[in-house]
C-alpha cells in the first residue's frame, strides 16, 4: 500500500479491518520508512547530481540542491526559459522547498532542480543559483529568460549571479496585489464615523457600487500591463492614474511607488523584446508543485522520500 502512496491511517485502518491487527500508526510510520531505505538501497549516489552547504562547525546542513542526470541533460538542451518559485510543507524539516522548471521548443515543461534551503534569505539563493549555473556545461547556455514572484529576497540574486538573464515577474501575482490594495482603498463613499448601516438595501446597492468600481479599475490596469509599446503604455498609465483612480490618491501612491518601477519586467512593451514562449505567469511552477505534493503525500517524510 506504501507503494501505492496510501496514507498511513488508511493502511492502519485497512490492517483493523481485515486483520483486526493491534498495530499503531507509529509503527506505520516505522515500517514505511524501512521499506522506503529497503527500496533505494540498489540505488548509487550516481543517479543524482547534488551539493551541499553546511554551517562553518560543519555539523548542521545548511542547504541542499540536487537534480537528475536526466533533467541536468534537458536544462543543456534546452536552457531558454526557467521559471523559479518556492513551496512549502514538503518536509518533517520544515525547509521550503526552490523548486526550478525549464520549458521545451514545444513548450513542454520539466524539472531542472530542487533546493531546500535553510532560510529564505538572499544568502542561500544566490548558492542555489551557483549551483544550478555550475549545472551548464558552457556559458552559452546561459538561460535568456527567468519568471518568478514579485519577492525581493529572490530578485537581487538573480540580477547578480545570471545578470544578463532578462527577469520577467509573474502578472498575475502584481495583479493580484494590485487587486487586493485596490478593494482597500477604493471605495465609493465613506461610511461616517461611527454610524451603523440599517437599511440592508442601501448597503447592498454600495457593495454592488463597490464591485463594480473594482471591476474598472482591474480593467483599467490590465490595459496598462498589456500595452504593446511604450508610448500606449504612457497613454493608459496616465489614464489610469488621472481618470480611473483620480479620487484615490493613496491607491495611486501605492502603484506607483511599489508596483510600477517594476515595469520593465511585467508590462508587455518592454517584455515582448524577449523570447519569454508566451509565458508570463509562474503557473507552470505551481503546478509542478501541486503534482510533488499529490506524489509525496504527506508534509512530514524525510529527504529519501523526495530522492526516492
Amino acid at each position: 500500500m506504501t507503494k501505492s502512496l496510501a496514507a498511513p491511517r488508511n493502511i492502519l485502518t485497512d490492517l483493523k479491518e481485515k486483520k483486526q491487527s493491534v498495530t499503531l500508526i507509529k509503527q506505520v510510520y516505522n515500517a514505511q520508512t524501512r521499506w522506503r531505505k529497503g527500496q533505494r538501497e540498489d540505488k548509487t549516489d550516481l543517479q543524482y547530481v547534488y551539493f551541499t552547504r553546511a554551517n562553518s562547525e560543519e555539523t548542521t546542513l545548511e542547504d541542499l540542491f540536487f537534480g537528475h542526470p536526466d533533467s541536468i541533460d534537458m536544462l543543456n538542451t534546452f536552457p531558454t526559459f526557467l521559471v523559479m518559485d518556492s513551496t512549502y510543507k514538503t518536509n518533517t524539516y520544515q525547509m521550503p522547498l526552490f523548486e526550478i522548471v525549464g520549458v521545451t521548443s514545444i513548450k513542454m515543461t520539466y524539472s531542472v532542480a530542487f533546493a531546500f534551503p535553510s532560510f529564505e534569505q538572499e544568502n542561500n539563493f544566490i548558492w542555489a543559483l551557483e549551483m544550478l549555473v555550475g549545472l551548464l556545461t558552457s556559458k552559452l547556455n546561459m538561460s535568456n529568460v527567468i519568471v518568478t514572484d514579485r519577492d525581493p529576497v529572490l530578485m537581487k540574486p538573480i540580477a547578480n549571479v545570471i545578470p544578463k538573464t532578462y527577469h520577467v515577474l509573474c502578472y498575475f501575482h502584481i495583479e493580484k496585489n494590485v487587486k487586493s490594495r485596490c478593494i482597500t482603498d477604493c471605495r465609493v463613499k465613506a461610511k461616517p464615523s461611527g454610524a451603523k448601516v440599517v437599511d440592508k438595501d442601501a448597503k447592498e446597492a454600495d457593495n454592488d457600487k463597490h464591485c463594480e468600481l473594482v471591476k474598472k479599475i482591474v480593467t483599467a490596469w490590465r490595459d496598462v500591463v498589456n500595452s504593446p509599446t511604450e508610448e500606449s503604455y504612457a497613454i493608459e498609465s496616465l489614464k489610469f492614474k488621472d481618470e480611473v483612480c483620480g479620487p484615490f490618491p493613496l491607491f495611486v501612491k501605492y502603484v506607483e511607488e511599489t508596483v510600477l518601477p517594476l515595469k520593465k519586467h511585467f508590462v508587455r512593451a518592454w517584455k515582448n523584446k524577449c523570447l519569454h514562449l508566451g509565458c508570463r505567469t509562474t503557473n507552470i511552477v505551481e503546478s509542478a508543485h501541486a503534482q510533488l505534493k499529490r506524489y509525496l503525500r504527506s508534509s512530514m517524510g524525510d529527504f529519501d522520500i523526495m530522492l526516492g
